[in-house]
């Protein structure tokens, strides 16, 4: 196990004295969002959060950055055995009122499920109906560990769906969130003049959907692509990108803001996409929203016609249709003269008060 916060807990845990807590957290591996609404959970409770794993190379340098103001440990053993022995080593020595576990493609999250007492059982629900299966295997083993949950913490609404549809008989409190991100005070409106900057922020994977567009793209060559990311698609993204895509690579979260200042729209065309924190993330930097109808967060977040448009994630007419509506500078203003007025602040403070 790898000791994070506080110095004592490690040999706490340790020395056979029994450690309380109102709420344990599983957690896959430490993130900037996850360590954000953990610290603010933690300004109210006593919280216990257990990572699984550590960070991964495929991400930003600063995506596992933050410091943690709550107590955690996390497991290195690399076996999922020894994972679970050690999980198992650590529930010996803590008493909680809530376990909040993570999903249900974790091991530990059937272990604990199971071993712990189902009204004290919560589960974190990333997954929406528009990517996770109901039926067949998946869907008879998401419903068996749902049977052990009386809390389910859904991300949006798409989720608490998919929650419905595997016949769950608990609690549904849907977060509207998933972490909270680097917020920033809402930018005040100023009418533009002239429009021409586009940006995407994430990993060149497969299920951002960049092939398609870039392909689009190259039929608007008035409007400049700005993509900021990295990833294992990245040399091939760049083969085939028109004369009006640029690369950033990875730019640090805390700098971001200073990229986002000088686009006018941002777009995300993934065929899958659990949430989408980057959504908020761009909203929160004042720019209009152009969004596949794959990404989770849609219907949380996007208010079509005003902060924003949804397109068909493989239609290429529909997707240039919303392109063109809005990057129409009339429209264009009125959705940032809306979105200037976006509560961020209460909506991440739902978030919290949520758990």
């Amino acid at each position: 196990m790898y000791k994070c916060s506080p110095k004592e807990l490690e040999s706490d845990l340790q020395s056979g004295k029994r450690l309380e807590y109102d709420i344990v957290f599983l957690a896959d591996m430490p993130a900037f969002y996850r360590i954000a609404l953990y610290n603010r959970l933690a300004q109210k409770y006593k919280i216990l959060v257990i990572f699984l794993r550590g960070g991964k190379p495929t991400r930003n340098s600063d995506f596992h950055k933050g410091d943690c103001h709550f107590d955690c440990v996390r497991i290195s053993t690399k076996s999922l055995l020894g994972q679970l022995l050690d999980l198992i080593g650590i529930w010996r020595k803590i008493s909680y009122s809530r376990v909040v576990l993570f999903g249900w493609g974790e091991a530990a999250s059937w272990l604990i499920g199971i071993i712990s007492p189902k009204g004290k059982n919560c589960i974190v629900v990333e997954s929406s109906n528009k990517e996770s299966k109901a039926l067949g295997l998946k869907g008879l083993m998401k419903r068996l560990l749902l049977k052990r949950i009386s809390i389910a913490y859904c991300s949006g609404i798409s989720h608490a769906n998919l929650v419905r549809s595997l016949d769950f008989k608990g609690k549904i409190v849907i977060t509207h969130g998933v972490g909270l991100y680097r917020r920033i005070k809402q930018p005040s409106y100023s009418p533009r003049k002239s429009l021409k900057n586009l940006i995407f922020v994430g990993r060149f994977v497969w299920q951002k959907n960049l092939e398609f567009l870039l392909k689009c793209m190259a039929k608007r060559p008035n409007i400049i692509l700005h993509l900021v990311g990295f990833g294992p698609l990245e040399s091939e993204l760049k083969k085939i990108a028109p004369k009006n895509a640029v690369f950033y690579g990875a730019v640090e979260n805390e700098k971001l803001s200073q990229v986002y200042a000088q686009m006018d729209a941002f777009v995300l065309p993934s065929r899958s996409e659990t949430w989408g924190l980057v959504v908020e993330e761009a909203l929160n930097n004042g720019l209009p929203i152009l969004l596949s109808d794959r990404v989770g967060c849609i219907e949380d977040i996007l208010e079509e016609g005003k902060n924003g448009f949804a397109f068909r994630f493989d239609d290429e007419s529909d997707f240039l249709d919303k392109l063109d509506r809005i990057f129409d500078l009339n429209v264009n203003n009125a959705m940032r003269e809306y979105i200037s007025k976006r509560d961020s602040e209460g909506i991440e403070n739902a978030q919290i008060s949520a758990y």
